[in-house]
């Protein structure tokens, strides 16, 4: 069944207004009035997304690959002994203390099964019913005049309403190093262990981990445990190799994301901006020419967002070769410049006859 129905009640309305003439041109005045004043109240925030927007090359620019790191670390058995301090990838069983049972273990049986719970969390949801309330607006012609009608729409909603939310970890280590789940980036399969659902009417849920037989914990070490402010610090059943492959995809797409981002939100912060600008294109009755100019404008700012993006990208990752480039253009200038001041050779040869 789906998890959320919807249901109107009623309509009824609850404001008019009459906006004018239902005459094309004046419809037009009209439209043409509104786009002015959105596209100076646009140009301030055109301003402001456009500075804003320098974080994202930034970011994506400076991002740090913690992928590369643990590519360069030795996998270390727990069983020949823990670094006391430095970055580790450290392999061995996961311990479990104080384990946790779920509110339906008896129901479940997965303890039972002589499986270990290190961690599960438990939902509860009963089907309710609620009203809700929105307005709608539309616009209808009587007369020869445009009229704006809003309406107040009342529905009622049944939906899955959360009662209970529960979670509990065991006490992991790998080792003598703890591992704290709630600052450990833990990546290990989670099953759902119990499920039952009365229409209309209750759900409850169960999903856990179960105690795998081995793990790799990467991590920044110090005096034998982790790090208060770890570079990084991940719990997996992967390889080595498995773990830098998706740490270095999931990296990777992170960064692509902020550039993509950035080209977005720049092209809108230019749009914005030359907004102001754009009013003159209400001039032309007809929709189209207006339209077609508009698309024009908004082309240009993507290309100008792309080149941006790509520039700031590019001076900040690699500053190191732009400063080199100024170093040789200016020595190259300087070259230049010099041997144009040359002064002239004004010796006279001599007469030989």
């Amino acid at each position: 069944m789906p998890d959320r129905i919807v249901r109107e009640r009623g309509r009824r309305i609850v404001r008019t207004r009459v906006l004018g003439s239902s005459n094309p041109v004046a419809r037009w005045g009209r439209e043409s009035k509104a786009t002015c004043m959105d596209s100076f109240g646009g140009f301030f925030l055109g301003i402001l997304l456009f500075c804003i927007t320098f974080a994202l090359p930034y970011c994506a620019a400076t991002q740090e690959k913690d992928s590369k790191d643990i590519a360069k670390l030795e996998v270390r058995d727990v069983a020949a002994g823990v670094p006391s301090d430095g970055k580790a990838l450290i392999s061995g069983p996961l311990t479990a203390t104080n384990t946790p049972v779920p509110p339906l273990d008896s129901r479940t049986g997965a303890q039972k099964a002589g499986t270990t719970i290190i961690y599960y969390q438990y939902t509860m949801d009963l089907w309710q019913t609620h009203t809700e309330t929105h307005t709608e607006t539309r616009t209808v012609t009587e007369n020869g005049q445009d009229i704006e009608i809003t309406e107040e729409v009342t529905e009622d909603v049944s939906e899955w309403v959360n009662q209970r939310d529960e979670r509990r970890w065991a006490q992991l280590s790998v080792g003598t190093v703890i591992v704290n789940p709630e600052r450990c980036d833990i990546d290990l399969p989670e099953i759902e262990i119990y499920r039952q659902e009365l229409p209309n009417q209750r759900r409850e849920v169960v999903t856990a981990i179960l105690l795998p037989d081995q793990v790799l914990l990467a991590a920044e070490l110090q005096s034998g445990q982790v790090a208060p402010e770890p570079d990084f610090y991940r719990l997996t059943t992967k390889s080595k190799d498995e773990l830098v492959a998706s740490l270095n995809s999931a990296e990777e797409s992170s960064r692509w994301i902020k550039i993509v981002l950035s080209v977005i939100l720049w092209t809108v912060a230019l749009n914005l901006i030359v907004g102001p600008a754009m009013v003159i294109f209400n001039i032309f009755p007809i929709k189209a020419v207006g339209c077609g100019l508009r698309a024009l404008v908004g082309l240009v700012s993507f290309l100008t967002a792309l080149a941006l993006t790509f520039t700031m990208y590019v001076a900040i990752r690699y500053w190191w070769a732009v400063v080199l480039a100024l170093i040789l253009l200016t020595w190259l200038l300087v070259t230049v410049v010099k041997k144009g001041k040359a002064e002239p050779d004004l010796s006279v040869p001599e007469d030989t006859a």
